[in-house]
């Protein structure tokens, strides 16, 4: 499904994150499992996220050691969900016991190489950036530790757009579009209902069609796939100022 999951450690216990740059906190799913953590500093606290549902109960933990190869945190923050019906694993077909995001790649330089399943963390000061002739570079803006491109997409009436997109790498889609008739956002005319996905706060439904391009820079990606979730189930996402969508995985 396009999805990114890693080995992570946790206070000495070995568990499967999904790798997700659309949030910024650290998040786990089963709360026995997190008996076993002996997780430390708890608060008890809400959550929003994308869905049809209302606030989630949840724990804050403070203080937890939290290592992936070399790199290690001792003082990671854990939020540890009290619903037990959000479930990746049915999903995904594989074991996974949370999210991880924005909290552990704002510290370094990431590279996520899909093709040689590799993730590589330098650390700042001494990661040299190369220059590449057959690459193109991006200008990001960090929300809430969460990385947003400005790029522009091409309707089937020929009505160029740009748009501000989250760079989700844990949404599976390839693009999300939030409808905006002043940015020439509209459903097109061919499109058919489905299920998007399931956000931390529940389901989320809309519509699935595809656009006559995606513009990266001089890259052009034609007739991509592009979902139109509901409005009443973005609510949260769509008050970041000027976001119109999400840049998937795929």
């Amino acid at each position: 499904n396009n999805m990114v999951v890693i080995p992570v450690e946790i206070n000495g216990k070995s568990l499967s994150f999904l790798l997700d740059s659309g949030i910024d906190k650290t998040i786990l799913f089963n709360l026995k499992l997190s008996d076993s953590l002996e997780l430390r500093e708890i608060e008890h606290i809400k959550i929003n996220g994308l869905g049809e549902g209302e606030s989630l109960s949840a724990i804050r933990s403070s203080g937890n050691r939290c290592r992936i190869g070399k790199v290690q945190n001792f003082h990671h923050a854990l939020y540890v969900l009290l619903d037990d019906t959000y479930d990746l694993s049915s999903k995904l077909g594989e074991n996974v016991n949370g999210i991880i995001g924005g909290d552990l790649l704002r510290d370094f330089v990431v590279e996520i190489d899909y093709q040689s399943k590799k993730l590589t963390f330098h650390k700042n000061e001494a990661y040299l950036y190369k220059k590449c002739k057959d690459c193109e570079v991006f200008p990001l803006e960090f929300r809430g530790n969460k990385p947003y491109i400005n790029l522009a997409i091409n309707d089937h009436n020929n009505k160029v757009s740009e748009v501000k997109l989250l760079i989700d790498s844990g949404g599976g889609d390839a693009l999300w579009l939030f409808e905006n008739t002043e940015k020439n956002i509209q459903v097109p005319e061919n499109y058919f209902k489905d299920y998007l996905g399931k956000g931390l706060s529940g389901d989320i439904y809309g519509r699935r069609s595809r656009i006559k391009e995606l513009r990266l820079g001089n890259f052009v990606i034609a007739n991509p796939t592009v979902a139109f979730p509901d409005s009443s189930f973005v609510v949260n996402a769509m008050k970041v100022g000027g976001r119109n969508g999400t840049l998937g995985a795929e």
